[in-house]
């Protein structure tokens, strides 16, 4: 079952008198979501416990439904708040926004996450500006190396609600923006041979037209290219081992490819590894081979699953399954693998 990520934020609201203030809703942030995950790391997050920071926009849009045409529909809320997740497993961010006092009063709200201040610098992070109009934007630029990339997510919008509204409660479901292309490694003769061992000294992938960046506008999940170059992306391997008789998956350091949707076309693997046969035989030493990857459509929240078989006269590279990422299940894709020999 595909499990949805949702965020569910409470905004606080004040009623002013003439010489008084009264509080008439509850905490500035709610959200709830279960345990505490993890930090927001290169892990697929496949639930909303695991989503440890974001930022939120919020736009106050009078009597009229958020239009994205309409030049005074800006993030005059909060625009890239940082919400973050406090020990007590709530949320918190400030300054706290308030709901505007009317029922007729619309708001519209938005959310993407890491927030912007944990991307890595080489992401080149750039944000819509907080007097743009329409839905925000975020620009981004893939890391070259492979353990540096993030899982970006962005939430669906959710539009022209007040604070009535489900008591004030905003829900931000989260999806993830990127697309997932993940490397088993496996020798090309499954059969066991005493003393055979591979090492995996250093893997890549390299294509001479991608988008490795573009503007993802937050809650439509759209990407459109800014820049498409030649790209090199490196996994952090050195010294993986590849058991005979097993399949190793490409995890050293969160070692997962995280791209701009698109397709991928005429692309190259690079691999370099050793062998041994344990007899000390002239084949023992170390192999280098590039080989064609198969072009492929990438799309948004999908993870494409591939297996190099590596052997001392040439590597294959098999496309094996793709999956949604919160369907992911490490356990039965392994048996898969192992079947397919």
């Amino acid at each position: 079952m595909i499990k949805r990520i949702a965020i569910f934020i409470l905004l606080t609201g004040l009623m002013w008198g003439c010489a008084q203030e009264v509080e008439v809703m509850g905490v500035a942030v709610g959200i709830d979501l279960g345990v505490t995950g993890v930090q927001h790391t290169r892990s697929a997050i496949t639930d909303g416990s695991e989503v440890t920071s974001i930022g939120i926009f919020g736009y106050a849009t009078g009597g009229d439904h958020f239009d994205t045409g309409n030049p005074t529909h800006v993030p005059n809320l909060f625009f890239n708040r940082h919400a973050t997740r406090t020990p007590g497993n709530d949320w918190s961010y400030n300054p706290v926004a308030f709901w505007p006092m009317g029922t007729a009063e619309k708001s519209s709200f938005f959310a993407c996450s890491p927030h912007t201040s944990l991307f890595p610098v080489e992401a080149n992070v750039m944000l819509s500006n907080e007097h743009a109009y329409g839905y925000p934007t975020l620009t981004y630029t893939v890391p070259a190396e492979v353990e540096h990339q993030v899982d970006l997510l962005y939430a669906l919008p959710t539009l022209n609600i007040n604070r009535n509204t489900n008591s004030g409660m905003v829900l931000y479901e989260m999806k993830h923006a990127l697309a997932w292309i993940k490397i088993f490694v496996a020798p090309a003769i499954m059969t066991s041979v005493a003393g055979e061992a591979y090492t995996v000294t250093s893997l890549a992938l390299s294509a001479p037209a991608l988008m490795t960046r573009g503007t993802l506008t937050i809650g439509t999940g759209a990407w459109s290219a800014v820049n498409v170059t030649p790209a090199h992306y490196l996994f952090p391997v050195s010294g993986l081992p590849v058991a005979a008789g097993g399949v190793e998956e490409v995890t050293m350091a969160g070692a997962c490819l995280m791209m701009i949707p698109q397709h991928l076309a005429n692309a190259t693997v690079h691999i370099t590894f050793t062998y041994e046969d344990g007899t000390g035989q002239p084949d023992d030493g170390e192999y280098s081979f590039s080989v064609p990857f198969p072009s492929i459509t990438l799309l948004a929240e999908r993870m494409e699953v591939f297996v190099l078989q590596i052997g001392t006269d040439g590597v294959r590279i098999v496309f094996h399954t793709t999956n949604t990422i919160e369907e992911w299940d490490e356990d039965i894709l392994y048996k898969d693998i192992i079947e397919v020999y």
